[in-house]
């Protein structure tokens, strides 16, 4: 599809979905920004670097984030054993 072809709807959801995008772009750079004057606090609170702390949040969620694949992982191992024993792969 040529963008120079495209319809008043397919203009229109682009604009919806590039509207969208924006606000949630807002949203994050909101949040990053708090959480970047929260760790800083801590940090000073507690005499230690804020790369620290931001550490501890990155590894924290990458684990949490693998422990997220490893789990569906182990389901889509489960749902082939039951599809095995019922005859169907």
């Amino acid at each position: 599809m040529a963008l120079d072809s495209l319809t008043v709807d397919e203009t229109a959801e682009i604009k919806r979905v590039v509207d969208a995008g924006e606000v949630v772009l807002e949203e994050i750079d909101t949040l990053k920004e708090g959480l970047k004057d929260t760790v800083e606090n801590l940090a000073k609170e507690l005499d230690i670097k804020p790369v620290v702390i931001n550490k501890a949040i990155k590894l924290a969620y990458k684990d949490k984030m693998d422990n997220a694949i490893e789990n569906a992982q182990q389901e889509m191992s489960d749902v082939e054993v039951v599809l095995h024993a019922a005859g169907r792969m």
